[in-house]
Order: C-alpha cells, then sequence, then structure tokens
C-alpha cells in the first residue's frame, strides 16, 4: 500500500456539525465539526500506510475514507437540488452512495469546482432540467405538513378558547403549550400558519415555473 499525503487539507462544513476533509486524492466523511483540528493534527504525524490510515480514521474518529479518484458519478438529488449525491466504485466493484447537505450553495459549489476541475478529462459534466413534479415535490411536502401541524394547532387553540369546558390529558411538556393557547387564543396560531402558507406557496410556485436543474457528473467509459 501507498503512503498518502496528508498535508495542507481542504475542509468543507455540512449540515448537522459535519465536515469533509480532502487531502490529494483521499476524502475523509462523517467526520464531527469539533474533531477536525484534532484529525488534522494526529494525520499530520502518522506515517502509516494507507490502509493502516484508513483503519485508524474509522477506529479514533469513526469517520469513513474514499479515494477521489474512485467516485464514478456526482449527482444533485433529484427532488432536493440542495442535496449532493455521490457513488464511489470500490476494487471490489462494488458501489458506495453517500449523501449530504453542505452548510451553504457556496460550500457545496466550492467543493465540486475544486474536485472537478482536475478532472475535467476523466468525467463527463451535465445540466439536465427535472420535472415539474420532482421540481415541486419538496415544497408540496412542506405546504402539506404546514397545513397538518398548523391546522391542528389553530384547531385546538380554537376549540380551548371557546369551548365552555374540555377535559383531557397530555404530557407535561405540552402543558405549557395548552396554557399558551388559553392565554393568546387561536387567532396568532391561524396568522402564523396562514403566513407560512403563502411563502410556500410562493416557493412552489416559483419551482414549477422555473424547475431546478439537476447536476450529472459522471466517469467516462475507458476508451471514451
Amino acid at each position: 500500500m501507498a503512503q498518502l499525503n496528508l498535508s495542507n487539507p481542504e475542509v468543507y462544513q455540512l449540515e448537522k456539525e459535519e465536515a469533509w476533509l480532502v487531502y490529494a486524492d483521499l476524502l475523509i466523511t462523517n467526520v464531527k465539526q469539533s474533531e477536525v483540528q484534532r484529525l488534522i493534527s494526529e494525520l499530520a504525524s502518522d506515517s502509516e500506510e494507507e490502509q493502516q490510515i484508513r483503519q485508524d480514521i474509522q477506529m479514533k474518529f469513526f469517520a469513513e475514507a474514499f479515494r477521489l479518484s474512485s467516485i464514478a458519478g456526482v449527482y444533485t438529488h433529484p427532488r432536493d437540488d440542495e442535496k449532493l449525491q455521490l457513488v464511489f466504485r470500490q476494487e471490489n466493484g462494488q458501489t458506495v452512495q453517500k449523501e449530504c447537505t453542505f452548510a451553504s450553495k457556496e460550500e457545496k459549489e466550492r467543493f465540486i469546482k475544486n474536485w472537478y476541475s482536475t478532472r475535467e478529462k476523466e468525467y463527463t459534466y451535465e445540466q439536465r432540467t427535472n420535472t415539474v413534479w420532482n421540481s415541486i415535490r419538496q415544497p408540496l411536502v412542506t405546504l402539506l405538513q404546514t397545513i397538518i401541524f398548523g391546522g391542528g394547532l389553530s384547531w385546538l387553540a380554537y376549540y380551548i378558547t371557546t369551548a365552555e369546558e374540555y377535559s383531557f390529558r397530555v404530557p407535561a411538556v405540552f402543558y405549557f403549550v395548552i396554557r399558551l393557547m388559553e392565554y393568546i387564543g387561536y387567532v396568532p396560531f391561524m396568522a402564523v400558519t396562514g403566513l407560512i402558507v403563502i411563502v410556500v406557496l410562493i416557493w412552489l410556485v416559483r419551482r414549477a415555473l422555473r424547475p431546478t436543474q439537476r447536476l450529472i457528473i459522471e466517469k467516462r467509459q475507458a476508451g471514451v
């Protein structure tokens, strides 16, 4: 096994306090942001071969390591263009898929640009327009969740404030919510729900009129 160049990594911030590190041809995923500096320091002084380094990364940091050259494809998710999908083809022929959401659109584009810019001849690059259904699916789900959850809270607040008397058991965590409903009434709940519905409807209409783009980067076949 060859030794790796483990200096000057690129660090990418993801959602849920996760980070990715890129060392030349090595991608390390599932790293906690709080562990990034410790991992960098440990790898900088590591003289082991690649297989042992991979095991150390997994055992000590519960992270995963992949060769960037093993990436068979990079895609934006068909239903959520903020989410990125990477497909790795391992030496044994098996494929591994990773999904991630970067901390910002700029961070996602920086990762794609830095990775693809040195491998343009090895991969095809295409932007496809998503179907209207795939484009509106996420805002549609959000709209339904808002109507169900917000509508339910509004109805409950209306019932509590208009009923002559009521009696039901609720977990302790909801006690203060019930008291809040008694105090402010149902109108604020209806107003907030209505406002969110309007915002989501605007999002949905924009997606329907201007469907999202799906990024498709795939490794070229041998000889192509």
